[in-house]
């Protein structure tokens, strides 16, 4: 038995069938076909999204020395890193504080590739001696960089005017969060959740 389409019927099954089309050349573009333009296209759009929303990450000026490390820099982490820079110094007693969570973060998510770096910009000149941040680095147990800014050469290209001031910087070089004094914590920690996963993408 022939069952018969009337012609609205007809039209809408056509149009049906030319959208099926359509959408399955698009899905399975040939190999070799030029996309590359689009893709970077996306790429500079993003970026110039980021730059209208965030400030690039500043390299760490001229520090006085480091802890934990022998050498340790912001710009050689990027693309590889999620990078919180941590703006303290030791006898803040704001700064003291914080130091339990970014011990718990460097633990938790440091094989993720999150690296923790304490910029120590001191408030009192008995806080520029290194021996009094190496026996506060060792009394607080942390292990992950320190950098002594006594010469204030990465609070100043921050802009920085607060202790404690923690800045969290993503994949992309971009300061993606920012945070002054206790507090936020677990905003603090799930940030960072979403800029570690952006490694993996």
């Amino acid at each position: 038995m022939k069952i018969k389409i009337d012609k609205p019927y007809q039209f809408a099954v056509l149009v049906l069938l030319v959208a099926g089309a359509v959408g399955f050349s698009l899905v399975n573009t040939p190999e070799g076909a030029n996309t590359e333009g689009i893709d970077v296209m996306n790429e500079t759009e993003a970026v110039e999204m980021k730059e209208e929303e965030f400030h690039r990450a500043k390299p760490l000026i001229n520090p006085t020395g480091y802890i934990n490390t022998d050498n340790v820099s912001i710009e050689d982490n990027i693309g590889e890193k999620v990078i919180l820079l941590d703006m303290w110094t030791y006898s803040c007693i704001n700064c003291q504080r914080t130091l339990p969570h970014l011990k718990e973060w460097n633990r938790k998510y440091s094989d993720d590739g999150l690296l923790i770096i304490g910029n120590h910009a001191p408030e009192f000149d008995f806080e520029k001696k290194r021996s009094n941040v190496e026996d506060a680095v060792e009394k607080y147990n942390l292990t992950y960089p320190i950098v002594l800014d006594n010469n204030y050469g990465t609070w100043n290209a921050y802009n920085n005017r607060y202790w404690p001031h923690k800045y969290l910087i993503g994949v992309d070089g971009f300061i993606r969060y920012a945070h002054i004094a206790e507090g936020r914590y677990a905003q603090i920690q799930d940030k960072v959740r979403e800029l570690v996963k952006e490694l993996k993408m």
